[in-house]
This record gives C-alpha cells, sequence and structure tokens, in this order.
C-alpha cells in the first residue's frame, strides 16, 4: 500500500465564524495518524484556539512499530 496523505484544510461555512475543517492524515501499511488539532494550523486561518497545543490519533494494525521522530 503506498502512503495516503490528506492535508489539513480549513475554509469558512456560510455561518459566520464556523469553519469547515479536513484534518491532516497519513495512511499506509502500518495503519494511520490523523492530526485532530495543531495550534499553529488553525491560527494560520484565522482561528484563535488556545486549549491545547496538538492532539493526534494513531491507529495501528498488529505488528507494526511506530516511534516520535
Amino acid at each position: 500500500m503506498a502512503t495516503e496523505i490528506i492535508d489539513f484544510h480549513a475554509e469558512p461555512a456560510s455561518i459566520d465564524g464556523m469553519f469547515i475543517v479536513t484534518v491532516k492524515q497519513v495512511t499506509d501499511e502500518r495503519g494511520s495518524i490523523r492530526e485532530l488539532f495543531r495550534r499553529s494550523a488553525f491560527e494560520s486561518v484565522g482561528v484563535s484556539l488556545n486549549a491545547f497545543e496538538q492532539i493526534n490519533v494513531t491507529e495501528t494494525g498488529r505488528g507494526a512499530v511506530r516511534h516520535a521522530r
């Protein structure tokens, strides 16, 4: 399986102050990693949220090993 990368994207919705957000996701034969929230990505589209710096979710297949870089 090739690596599939879906980049972060946010666009304003028809309701003032609301955005439609596509989170960053990387998928390969080991599983997937989704970047549910990264402060700098949201700030780049004008949304200021100070609760967290970054939140990731991983799904790893049996026998796969991941490590932080």
